[in-house]
């Protein structure tokens, strides 16, 4: 059983190649974007109790499918050498991994401040993964294997979820909140690197701390490199919901 499940899920690259933004990756994008897009729309014409319900589903779902694929990395890499390294990797020391937890809490915890950093999160974490899925698209995946398919489903429900939250006002950004989430970019690097120490290896890059992947910057540069986007994006982010966004709605009557 566990064989036929092992063959099932691992990575046979006997075809056709996943590569940044070929066929494949596009295909992937529009999927999940066309996918977020009609649930939204219909979602957004629902009372609010069943909007909460559809929040909530994406919740369970994420969650779920996280505790899922982590326990089964075991069977994916049965028998190989790397299976301790691939459980390692799932756990929750990157932003999107991180999120499958912050999310629910996000929905119990009514604090508006934390719900807006974590749709903040998730908003950009499932962003910039379907733009660029570094793992994946680094060659060596089929476009059809376990773990291509379900890290884009998993992240289009992580976008869907935060966009849903933007446009049903589950959160309303204000620009202020911006601080909130710059602060709150040390405690998720610091939280990272507990991780980068304690499985510590050459290769360990927790949320991309020890080393640039993306190659655009030499030495140590991206450190302050991508805090600054990241700041910069962050005040454009806060800046639309808090002023363009309540106007769009309010023209297209979205607000219940």
């Amino acid at each position: 059983m566990l064989e036929w499940l092992h063959d099932l899920l691992q990575n046979n690259l006997n075809g056709p190649e996943l590569t940044f933004l070929g066929w494949y990756h596009i295909l992937y994008i529009v999927l999940d974007l066309a996918l977020i897009a009609t649930l939204c729309t219909f979602f957004l014409n629902k009372e609010k109790i069943t909007q909460e319900k559809f929040m909530w589903g994406l919740t369970i779902f994420l969650f779920v499918s996280y505790l899922v694929d982590l326990a089964l990395q075991p069977i994916i890499y049965l028998g190989e050498a790397g299976v301790a390294e691939a459980i390692i990797n799932k756990l929750p020391f990157h932003l999107c991994t991180l999120n499958a937890l912050l999310i629910p809490i996000a929905m119990v915890v009514n604090k508006s401040w934390f719900r807006n950093i974590v749709v903040a999160f998730a908003f950009f974490g499932g962003t910039l993964f379907l733009i660029a899925p570094q793992t994946y698209v680094q060659g060596g995946y089929s476009p059809f294997c376990y773990q291509v398919i379900q890290t884009f489903i998993y992240h289009g429900a992580m976008l869907c979820w935060a966009v849903f939250a933007l446009l049903s006002r589950f959160v309303r950004p204000k620009l202020l909140d911006a601080l909130w989430s710059t602060l709150s970019l040390p405690a998720i690097a610091a939280w990272a690197e507990i991780g980068n120490l304690v499985f510590y290896t050459p290769e360990r890059n927790f949320l991309f701390l020890h080393r640039d992947i993306t190659g655009l910057t030499t030495g140590y540069w991206y450190l302050a490199l991508y805090p600054a986007i990241g700041i910069v994006v962050f005040v454009a982010y806060y800046s639309f919901f808090d002023f363009v966004y309540p106007k769009i709605a309010a023209g297209l009557h979205l607000e219940k």
